[in-house]
């Protein structure tokens, strides 16, 4: 499994290939019209709104890509940020502090070197986290470099030299190939010696980069990894966390059984 997880040969559901044609596009945009014009106004966005934010949503992904570069080429100790998807209670929530990835961005291009460089990687199913401000820094900002959505991570994180994420899943990641990350929100991930919790990115970075530079950043062998592991099946729970909308299984009654057992579980 540990294998599976490094080699990208098993991924998060969410990054799974979804339908995406023409087809399928369409008969979603029908889907939130007929719920709006059924009464529905708690999630369904009113459409001509909704076609304004997703139409401003795809010009920010094309104006990246256009500037953006496809694999990474620099000497320089080379720092990866994956941009986390928006809306997300994974960041929104849990990684409420930081939601704003660009001020985020902003604050680590500040404090490092002219030896280093930020590379901020989009999710390759961007949402409305590409604003257009992040856009313009990231394009404008000399130590920033920009990766195009159709970079895989497999060809870019051997060029990595320290990882930071918010709440991302790539911390999972890096902790199973002993790639250098830091967190900025404390979780089960900082209970692994080769994954650190950074409270304040302005006081730490500089020494996580020294550290990391002078070979002293720890490393976990195959027995910590394992523990790890069964550490996030321990407190990890059966059931499909979704909307009707999305995905029609999660009203299942299995689907129910499952959620309301983990819930009474925790209660207790």
């Amino acid at each position: 499994m540990i294998n599976n997880i490094v080699f990208r040969t098993t991924k998060p559901d969410y990054m799974k290939a979804t339908g995406t044609s023409k087809k399928v596009k369409l008969a979603d945009k029908f889907k939130i019209i007929g719920g709006y014009l059924r009464g529905e106004r708690y999630n369904t966005p009113y459409p001509i709104v909704k076609y304004k934010v997703e139409r401003l949503k795809d010009i920010n992904i094309a104006n990246w890509d256009n500037f953006s570069e496809s694999k990474i080429n620099t000497d320089k100790f080379a720092i990866l940020y994956p941009l986390q998807m928006q809306p997300e209670a994974n960041i929104d929530v849990w990684g409420r502090p930081y939601r704003n990835q660009a001020e985020l961005i902003k604050k680590i291009s500040k404090q490092i070197h002219d030896d280093t460089v930020l590379i901020v990687k989009p999710n390759p199913k961007s949402k409305y986290e590409l604003s257009s401000d992040l856009v313009d820094l990231v394009k404008n900002t000399n130590n920033i470099i920009g990766l195009t959505h159709n970079t895989t991570m497999e060809s870019i994180l051997e060029d990595i030299d320290l990882v930071v994420t918010v709440t991302g899943t790539i911390a999972i990641e890096s902790i199973l190939a002993n790639r250098p990350v830091i967190t900025m929100v404390k979780t089960l991930n900082n209970t692994v010696n080769n994954c650190l919790y950074v409270e304040n990115i302005e006081d730490n970075i500089a020494s996580v980069i020294q550290t990391i530079k002078n070979g002293e950043f720890p490393i976990i062998n195959d027995v910590e990894k394992t523990d790890f592991i069964n550490l996030l099946n321990k407190t990890s729970y059966k059931g499909i966390i979704s909307d009707p909308f999305s995905d029609i299984n999660c009203v299942s009654e299995q689907n129910i059984k499952d959620m309301t057992d983990a819930f009474l579980t925790i209660i207790k």
